[in-house]
This record gives C-alpha cells, sequence and structure tokens, in this order.
C-alpha cells in the first residue's frame, strides 16, 4: 500500500517546488505545453520501479489537468450552449463502454494505463462526472456519512485490501457484504484513533 503515498504526495510535491521558485521558472514549467508530451510519451513505457516511481508522471499528468482547469475558464465554455448537453452525453458515453470491453480501463495501481489517450480523456471525463454528483449530493444528508469517509480515506486505502482478503475466511464471500465491510471497518479503527490522543498522533499525525 506504500505505493500510494508516493504516487500520491510526489506530484504534489514537485507542483508546489515549483510553486515556491519565482514566476519567470513557474510559468515556464506550467504554462508550456511542451511539458506534456514526454510525461505522456512516459506513461506508455512498461518499465517499472520500486513502490510503483514510474507512475508518479502519469499522477503528475493528471495533476496537471487539474491545474490548468482551475486556471482556465473551462466551466463558463461548458456552459455555452449546447455544451453541457453535449459534455453529459459523452461522460455517459465512456462510463458505458468499460461494460463491454477491459481494454479502456485504466489502472494506475499496476500502471496499467489502458487504450492511449482515450483512456486518459475518458477517467477525466469520468472524474468529472463524479463531482457533478457530488455537487448534487451537498443538497441530502448523506453528504455528513460521504465526508467522514472522505477524512478516512488513507485509513481506508491502507487497510481496505486486508480486510476485503480476509473476510471470505470468515465465511463472509459475498462481494458487496466484503466491499462494505472493508469500508466500514477501517472508517471505526479511524474513529477510534481519533478518540485517542496517542493513537491520532501515531497513526493519523494529528
Amino acid at each position: 500500500m506504500l505505493w500510494y503515498i508516493l504516487v500520491c504526495y510526489c506530484p504534489v510535491f514537485i507542483i508546489d517546488y515549483f510553486k515556491s521558485c519565482d514566476q519567470v521558472a513557474y510559468k515556464c514549467v506550467f504554462d508550456n505545453n511542451d511539458l506534456f508530451e514526454p510525461i505522456i510519451h512516459f506513461q506508455f513505457s512498461h518499465f517499472k520501479i520500486a513502490w510503483n516511481a514510474h507512475v508518479v508522471p502519469m499522477a503528475l499528468l493528471y495533476m496537471l489537468l487539474g491545474y490548468i482547469y482551475r486556471r482556465t475558464d473551462v466551466e463558463q465554455m461548458i456552459n455555452r450552449g449546447k455544451n453541457k448537453l453535449y459534455l453529459y452525453c459523452l461522460i455517459l458515453f465512456v462510463s458505458i463502454v468499460p461494460l463491454f470491453t477491459t481494454r479502456l480501463n485504466l489502472d494506475m495501481k499496476i500502471a496499467d494505463y489502458g487504450l492511449p489517450f482515450f483512456s486518459l480523456i475518458s477517467s477525466v471525463l469520468i472524474s468529472y462526472g463524479v463531482m457533478l454528483i457530488s455537487k448534487l449530493i451537498v443538497a441530502y444528508k448523506i453528504k455528513v456519512v460521504l465526508v467522514y469517509i472522505g477524512k478516512a480515506s488513507l485509513v481506508i486505502m491502507f487497510l481496505h485490501q486486508f480486510f476485503r482478503e480476509t473476510l471470505p475466511d470468515l465465511g463472509i464471500e459475498k462481494r458487496p457484504m466484503r466491499l462494505i465491510l472493508a469500508i466500514a471497518i477501517p472508517t471505526l479503527i479511524y474513529f477510534l484513533f481519533e478518540k485517542n490522543r496517542i493513537t491520532r498522533t501515531c497513526f493519523l499525525g494529528k
């Protein structure tokens, strides 16, 4: 599970480093479209490095796309004319396609990036779709539960696989129930750790 820490935080450190540099260096890196070419080329290479360090460029690419989204008027472009309807149809399409083929799936854990460019674009579109659904959920009380699960996400990330694989030995073999428990048990552990000052400091870094 330690691969997630490296892949998640290295791009953050890289971006924060350039943010701390002078504005000339900052614009040179983040406003230069040529930066994407070597990253996109690298993501489809097949060699591997310990702790999935070879996945970092791909994670950096996604964070750069998010950075561009925040700095540009993408939302205004989407809301123009029928663009929103076209976008929703496109999101629906790329969400349905994986039901018929696994070739387009994207799994960063095993550095499987699916079909070049299509999987990249579709994953960004689906992420945007999740963001839209999240905005709708805000109006409902279930958001309280989801927000708390979000706070426990790192603990869930570290422990969910352990519970998912060991629950069948306890007689719980149905996948939906294993999924629910693999989220619920680590969330409960997070809750208990948060209540104690020692465990909160040692395991949660708070």
